[in-house]
């Protein structure tokens, strides 16, 4: 977790940035686990989709409710 941390803290804040840890899954194996978020974030930035968004953006924010998911921490409002 430390060195997630630290690559999160080491991003500047005007960027927007967020970290999460999918319970029960090692780091060898998160690339495989996370692709939906993976999928999304660049669905977000790439094309601009609003439904992929959602997945990140707000107090509604479908990833910092998602009970398969520790640690989350945003910057993105």
């Amino acid at each position: 977790m430390w060195s997630l941390k630290a690559n999160y803290d080491a991003l500047p804040d005007s960027v927007p940035k967020i970290i999460a840890r999918k319970t029960g899954v090692d780091h060898g194996e998160t690339y495989q686990a996370i692709d939906g978020y993976m999928t999304a974030w660049f669905m977000w930035h790439l094309q601009k989709d609003e439904k992929a968004v959602k997945a990140f953006i707000g107090s509604d924010a479908e990833i910092l409710h998602n009970s398969l998911y520790k640690d989350v921490q945003s910057n993105i409002k």
